[in-house]
């Protein structure tokens, strides 16, 4: 029974990764949007699964380093862009170490 709870667990967290992984894509391909948008698109996502923002910012650096392309300019800038936006999740309210935005009264 513990195997099969500890299975079903680690199945939920992967789908929940694998949401937040289409849902960062989505958010890349927007068209006309800037960091900060394609940021709080990631981060807003994150929130609705319970999850702290930052959490998608490894998925963003390894989708730089699996960008197959014969242009290294091409590879150097993937990788920029996923610092940049992991950068900018870790700065959302909700991050760790950071306080929660405050309540307006």
């Amino acid at each position: 029974v513990r195997r099969v709870r500890a299975t079903l667990h680690a199945a939920g967290e992967a789908a929940l990764r694998a949401a937040l992984a289409l849902e960062a894509a989505e958010a890349l391909m927007q068209p006309g949007a800037d960091a900060a948008a394609r940021a709080h698109r990631i981060a807003e996502a994150a929130r609705r699964v319970g999850a702290a923002p930052a959490t998608v910012a490894p998925l963003l650096r390894a989708a730089a380093l699996t960008f197959r392309s014969d242009d290294a300019a091409a590879r150097i800038a993937a990788s920029m862009a996923a610092q940049d936006l992991a950068m900018r999740l870790a700065a959302e309210p909700g991050a760790p170490g950071r306080a929660p935005p405050a309540q307006e009264k």
